[in-house]
């Protein structure tokens, strides 16, 4: 008797498969592919991001040099771990000078691909959240003659 009250409350609830790989998933755990991605849980307190001006302090568009902005990013990015590396510091405590240096490589390695002549510059705008405001400080990092 007791058996079949358990089968019919069982075949009345109609998501019997969610229930079933709810309790699967909370009895595995976070193991992969059962994960919560914990990447996405909070958010930075900073952020920065890169584009490209001319000598007349206008936007030039990174598709100008057959590149996107977040490639751009990428490729500085990559050359700032170095850089980060042999300096012994933190990404964001690297000295001005070798972010000069690395921003002037950044550009020059888009030089064969530039459809722009003239002056580029690379600029850098760093986003924080401080004391409840919202921060942006933009800043030239490098130029270079295309």
């Amino acid at each position: 008797m007791k058996r079949s009250r358990i089968a019919s409350i069982w075949e009345a609830i109609p998501c019997k498969l969610v229930l079933f790989l709810t309790a699967v998933a909370l009895a595995v755990g976070e193991f992969y592919p059962f994960s919560d991605y914990p990447m996405y849980s909070q958010f930075k307190g900073e952020e920065y991001y890169l584009f490209l001006k001319d000598a007349d302090d206008e936007p030039v568009p990174c598709k100008a040099f057959h590149t996107s902005a977040p490639k751009l990013k990428k490729r500085f990015k990559s050359k700032l771990k170095d850089l980060a590396k042999e300096e012994k510091v933190r990404e964001r405590n690297v000295s001005a000078e070798g972010l000069a240096r690395i921003g002037g490589e950044t550009l020059e390695s888009y030089r064969r691909s530039s459809e722009v002549k003239g002056t580029i510059k690379l600029i850098h705008v760093h986003i924080g959240y401080v004391d409840g405001e919202i921060t942006k400080t933009e800043r030239e990092i490098a130029s270079v003659e295309m």
